[in-house]
């Protein structure tokens, strides 16, 4: 508070928190009219603050004549810099793990790419069946039914889990080639179970 020269301001303060706890209170003046106050965490303790500067020359006897006294208020806040120092490690910290993440995740990417480009399958020599997991042969299978184009196995997924859309795959190639696969054993549907008949079928296309 600068009362420009002026000592014989009055500065009142009110302090209140959601307008149900106030605190009045006075800021101290030097001969200068001057004076300044330090509020520590006045967020978390204070919702407004209400300064009143006053001259109390007189208390009765007023007119419309009356001088002005000028006066000005300065107000700053004070950032917490070792609070905002932490906060910007923090972000650059979290910055350079979804970096390492994504380097790793774009390692394990070429990895299965890789797994599935050097996939060596040989002759189909074994029932596959609904429920298998992490088998190499179904690993074969799927890399053989991709190969059959989307109205086949659309999804072209390549993970070794004889699972419901692997299952889906092999009754659409089951029914694309149902004379030689379903019609000798009388069927009218694929049944998802990879026989002899299924396995035979995939071998020739596969020149084995």
């Amino acid at each position: 508070f600068n009362g420009q020269g002026n000592p014989n301001f009055n500065v009142t303060l009110i302090f209140c928190k959601d307008t149900q706890k106030c605190k009045i209170d006075n800021l101290s003046l030097n001969e200068k009219g001057e004076g300044q106050i330090l509020i520590e965490n006045f967020d978390q303790n204070w919702s407004s603050l209400t300064i009143i500067p006053s001259i109390q020359r007189k208390i009765s006897g007023f007119s419309f004549n009356e001088p002005s006294f000028p006066f000005s208020l300065l107000v700053s806040i004070k950032q917490k810099t070792e609070e905002n120092t932490y906060i910007r490690e923090l972000l650059a910290k979290i910055a350079e793990l979804q970096r390492q993440i994504a380097e790793i995740q774009r390692k394990i990417n070429e990895i299965l790419i890789k797994k599935q480009q050097t996939l060596s399958c040989s002759k189909f020599n074994r029932d596959l069946y609904f429920g298998l997991m992490d088998d190499p042969d179904v690993r074969c299978l799927q890399q053989f039914l991709k190969s059959q184009g989307p109205e086949i196995y659309p999804e072209g997924l390549v993970t070794g889990n004889f699972l419901n859309l692997t299952k889906k795959a092999v009754i659409r190639f089951q029914e694309k080639y149902k004379d030689e696969i379903l019609k000798p054993l009388k069927l009218q549907n694929g049944t998802g179970f990879v026989g002899p008949l299924t396995r035979a079928k995939i071998n020739q296309l596969l020149g084995l």
